[in-house]
């Protein structure tokens, strides 16, 4: 499923800024992009075409089928360059075709405005919006049809917040507005109609943090959300409302470890009889470790409740951990790997998942307007607890790509 749960995920202020940029952040002289500007903005248009072989399109044990691929994903990034103020417009599109089986063909596409409004130096404003067409991810918890079309939907998401720095003393308080519709999709020759998915989310979340130092913050955090299901369409009231709280640090231990790590508590109460309450642990972190200038590794921890993606699951608790690699073989050359594992909940039904995703891939600069990448990326799935609708698959997926950009 999409990474949006019931309470979005939010933009953290630590205050502290890395002095040393991770090998992924820094573009060597002479590649960069150059861009091209028009009025107060500079677009940077880029596109990438992917050739490719899935060894298990439908992410699946009981339905294995490889088939080769094409994707064309192009991008267009218009930022500001104004002397006060920012603002940022991301279109993209991401267009699959496959060689054989066609009903797995796929096309996405959304444009997302990011926008900072400096009211006086302690002061700011931060605004986002996102409107998408999107695909559930073959083998989440989201892709409920086996061999059939992808499903889609539509989401529109909407963001604010308030940033205010009084001294030693950092306060963030902002809101969240998020609507998925869900359409029809084609199983076994068959139309299936998903509006029972349509899902409504509004939330609300404040941040306090005190800078002990310059490379220490201690940090408390709440957020409330309220997600519910259209009414026209719901078989059952899987309505609920819940909060999580967190505490933790933001820290810059030198220019070799930046990040933060909380810990606090999760709560998600529900309508209906039916479905347990939620209550628990909960934990959220991002670490980012230079050891030298050539290599950085990435740790990231979060545990988060999605919307439910069938009639009888009113929430699905995911608890993720990933680590990831990258480091400059040479300046035009960059490696990266990185794995990471899912526990899947699911509040309604007998069953979670586990759910082990790797890969590894070498982009290779030639100049700053082409390079090319190579990757491979492996996942695996087994299912536990008594549902028949547990699901288990091995699937690799290797590629070939050109991107092209100015």
């Amino acid at each position: 499923m999409p990474a949006l749960a019931f309470a979005q995920a939010v933009p953290s202020q630590t205050g502290l800024g890395s002095r040393q940029a991770s090998v992924t952040a820094r573009v060597a002289s002479g590649y960069e992009a150059i861009g091209i500007d028009v009025g107060g903005f500079t677009l940077f248009p880029t596109t990438t075409i992917n050739t490719g072989y899935d060894t298990n399109i439908y992410a699946s044990s009981r339905i294995e089928v490889a088939d080769a691929f094409v994707t064309l994903a192009p991008r267009m990034t218009a930022r500001s360059q104004w002397g006060r103020h920012r603002l940022s417009i991301v279109a993209d599109a991401n267009i699959q075709r496959y060689a054989e089986r066609t009903i797995a063909n796929s096309t996405q596409y959304g444009a997302q405005a990011d926008g900072v409004l400096d009211i006086g130096s302690q002061t700011q404003v931060t605004l986002r919006g996102t409107i998408a067409q999107r695909i559930e991810p073959r083998g989440t918890e989201g892709d409920t049809f086996i061999g059939g079309a992808p499903i889609g939907y539509r989401v529109i998401t909407s963001y604010a917040s308030v940033q205010q720095q009084l001294g030693a003393v950092g306060l963030q308080v902002g809101g969240n507005y998020s609507v998925f519709r869900y359409g029809r999709t084609r199983v076994a020759n068959q139309v299936a109609d998903l509006s029972f998915r349509d899902f409504r989310s509004v939330g609300l979340d404040g941040r306090i943090g005190y800078h002990v130092s310059a490379s220490v913050a201690p940090y408390v955090s709440i957020s409330y959300n309220k997600a519910s299901y259209p009414e026209s369409s719901r078989t059952i009231d899987r309505d609920s409302h819940g909060y999580q709280l967190l505490g933790g640090v933001a820290v810059e231990l030198t220019s070799l470890l930046v990040g933060q790590v909380g810990i606090g508590y999760i709560s998600q109460k529900f309508g209906n009889a039916v479905f347990s309450d939620v209550g628990g642990f909960n934990y959220r972190g991002s670490l980012v470790w230079t050891p030298t200038t050539l290599s950085t590794v990435t740790l990231q921890a979060n545990r988060s409740l999605q919307r439910g993606p069938t009639i009888g699951v009113a929430g699905v608790i995911q608890s993720e951990v990933r680590v990831g690699v990258d480091h400059e073989l040479l300046r035009n050359l960059i490696l990266h790997a990185d794995v990471g594992y899912f526990d899947v909940d699911y509040r309604g039904i007998d069953r979670s998942d586990n759910r082990l995703n790797g890969g590894i891939s070498a982009r290779y600069a030639l100049n700053r307007n082409l390079s090319i990448t190579l990757s491979e990326a492996y996942s695996r799935q087994r299912p536990g607890g008594a549902s028949i609708t547990g699901r288990s698959y091995d699937r690799h997926q290797l590629n070939a790509g050109v991107a092209i950009q100015l």
